[in-house]
């Protein structure tokens, strides 16, 4: 568990060894942190991977928090469907299925109770279209159903107007951008990264602990020179990169109700597209 910093660079605050993944133990977790934090320090903004789980036990023990899905896991998510389903290699060879799928990435930037508008208005139309003129997607017609079906289940509205497996709220970040909130907790993958390289494979816990000791260390110096006004990140050409592409997305986001709904998604598509390149 990290919290956001100077710069959006995650300062870890809390290691918790899990036995499982289960809506309980997840409770059971979420209850401790509340009661060392404290209701004047209550958590306030929320971001996690997708784990069902982990979302029901945030609801039921921090009802006040705003809680959202990170926005780069749930795009892997869609990337990873892609590729389960043989998708990917559409991607790679056709332009107008690598544009749909950028726009896919941008209903997270549509307001939450106008996102399945937006799908069925803008998105569905344009399938519909490419399976009607493109042969490489009507080569592909069952797989892009299966991936249509999966989409919808998961992330817009089951049939019968049932609720998906996450709702746009859920997953929506139209006014994180807005508000200039966090929209992944990318910052931990690092420290993940780092965290996983030191344990190596079957460590014993006191190893772990001794781990644990030093990232606690390390954390408390972070902490300390984020008190005084110090950016804890390098100013790399990389980081600048994604400032930009953050402003550029926030004035896209801030012009939503003067623009035709169309335009909006495809503006987002193509810096995103052209970001990624």
């Amino acid at each position: 568990m990290a919290a956001s910093e100077t710069g959006g660079k995650g300062i870890p605050c809390m290691f918790a060894l899990l036995p499982n993944k289960k809506l309980i133990t997840y409770e059971t977790l979420f209850k401790k942190i509340k009661e060392i934090v404290g209701e004047p320090n209550r958590m306030q903004t929320i971001i996690t991977d997708f784990e069902k789980a982990v979302f029901s036990a945030c609801e039921k023990v921090f009802p006040h928090a705003v809680h959202k899905g990170c926005r780069f896991h749930q795009h892997s998510a869609i990337w990873s469907k892609l590729g389960d389903l043989g998708l990917q290699a559409l991607f790679h060879q056709d332009a107008k299925f690598q544009e749909l799928t950028y726009k896919l990435y941008s209903l997270c930037y549509v307001p939450a109770d106008e996102v399945v508008s937006t799908y069925n208005d803008v998105i569905l139309p344009l399938v519909e279209h490419g399976l009607d003129k493109y042969q490489d997607w009507i080569d592909y017609a069952a797989e892009l159903e299966e991936f249509g079906i999966y989409f919808s289940n998961t992330w817009i509205c089951r049939r019968n107007g049932r609720s998906p497996l996450f709702m746009p709220k859920l997953w929506n970040h139209f006014e994180s951008v807005k508000e200039g909130g966090p929209q992944t907790n990318n910052m931990l993958e690092s420290h993940n990264r780092t965290w996983n390289s030191l344990v190596g494979h079957s460590p014993n816990v006191w190893h772990i602990q001794e781990l644990f000791i030093k990232q606690d260390a390390e954390a408390r110096r972070a902490y300390l020179s984020n008190a005084v006004g110090q950016d804890m990140t390098t100013n790399t050409g990389r980081k600048q990169r994604s400032l930009d592409a953050r402003a550029r997305v926030k004035f896209v986001v801030d012009a939503f109700d003067s623009m035709p709904r169309a335009d909006y998604i495809s503006t987002l598509a193509h810096d995103r597209q052209k970001f990624d390149q």
